[in-house]
Parts: C-alpha cells; structure tokens; sequence
C-alpha cells in the first residue's frame, strides 16, 4: 500500500482535481478538531478553523504543537491565542497541547487529553484534522494510527499565496510535498503511522450515522 501511496507520478497527475492529496468527505458534525501546529501557516490554520467552528462543525478543538514558533510560542499557544484575539472562538472551546515535537507525539498527547476530558478510556468518535496540506496524508495516516476506530476527517491548509490552480508548476511547494512523501516509507516501517486510502476513510464516513453526533465533550 505505502509504494502505492507514494507514486509521485501519480500523486502529481491527480493533483489538480485532488489538491494534491485530496481531502476527506466531511461529515456535517463531529466532536472534536485537531489542529496540527505549524510554523508557517498559523493565520492560514486559524481562519479556516475559526469558518468551521462558527458554522457548527464542531464545538471543542485541540491546538496541537509544542515547536516554538518566531514568536517565541508554542505552535499550540500560537494558533489558539489568534483564534481568540482574531477570530473570536472562546477560549472554553479550546484545548491546548503544548508539549509534543512531532507529528507522532501530537496525536498520541492529543489521545491522552482526550481520554482526561471525557472521562472513559475512548477517543471521541468523529474528529476532524486540520494541517498544512504538503504533509496532508502523513497528518491523516498518523490519525489513523492512533485513533483506527475513529470516523476520521481531514481538512488541508494552505499558503495564503499559494494558487491551487497553479500547484504542478509551483515547485517550491512541489518539492517539500515531495520530500514529505519520500519520508512516508520511513515512517512505515518504524510504525509511527497507519497507511490508509482515502476511499478507505471515505467509506467509514459514508457508513457513519448521518445523523449529526452529539458530543460527549462540554462546549
């Protein structure tokens, strides 16, 4: 499946009509976000996060991300502080991971958390991520990792001056896509991620309830 998954020929040829990875289907509610941090794309993360969460896709989200960003904040404290001060989420609705240097380690502390907050030894059942889309199906596979019994979305960000319309012939931000797939066999085979297809994720949404969910977790 990995060698399938990272065929850049392929990945390329589909990326117009994908975005490059592609995104999930998304259910209309879920219970809780994960925004994975990022150094580069934080007002990008916020502002997409902060149209959902006013439009009633989720109610609490988890800012993930102890990197310090130019800022001298966490990449957790970073995007939670903007989407305070910029885009008017309470600060209830927010749950800040602040400690994790890896993509790894902010789903396995984000699962931690989740376990603190809701009170039982289960992750919620629907979630949604939210990262910089060159690393979009490592973000995803490692969600599947850590939460495999989970109705799982993703939704990816990009630059603000990136033109989709444009993605084969930026090579900027063809080639750190393409370094993020070359790491993917890597990571495989020391386990830190789960491959999964996106037909395969698509399908456990299309077999969720299509009734909204109803949170376990406080607004």
């Amino acid at each position: 499946m990995v060698n399938d998954m990272i065929n850049l020929k392929h990945c390329f040829k589909d990326a117009a009509q994908n975005h490059l990875f592609g995104e999930t289907e998304l259910l209309e509610t879920v219970e809780i976000a994960l925004i994975f941090g990022s150094k580069y794309i934080i007002d990008e993360l916020a502002a997409i996060v902060a149209h959902d969460y006013h439009h009633g896709r989720f109610s609490k989200m988890m800012t993930l991300g102890g990197v310090y960003t130019n800022n001298k904040k966490t990449e957790s404290d970073a995007i939670a502080d903007l989407l305070i001060e910029k885009y008017n989420v309470p600060s209830h609705a927010i749950l800040r991971e602040t400690e994790s240097q890896n993509t790894l380690e902010n789903a396995v502390n984000a699962l931690n958390m989740m376990k603190a907050e809701l009170g039982d030894d289960h992750p919620p059942f629907s979630m949604i991520g939210y990262g910089h889309a060159y690393a979009g199906m490592r973000f995803l596979w490692t969600m599947n990792k850590i939460f495999p019994s989970s109705i799982l979305m993703f939704k990816q960000v990009f630059p603000e001056n990136f033109n989709i319309d444009n993605a084969l012939l930026n090579d900027v931000f063809r080639h750190a896509c393409q370094q993020q797939l070359a790491r993917l066999p890597f990571y495989s085979r020391s386990n830190y991620l789960s491959p999964v297809t996106l037909d395969e994720i698509n399908h456990r949404i299309q077999s969720a309830h299509p009734a909204p969910f109803t949170s376990r977790i406080a607004a």
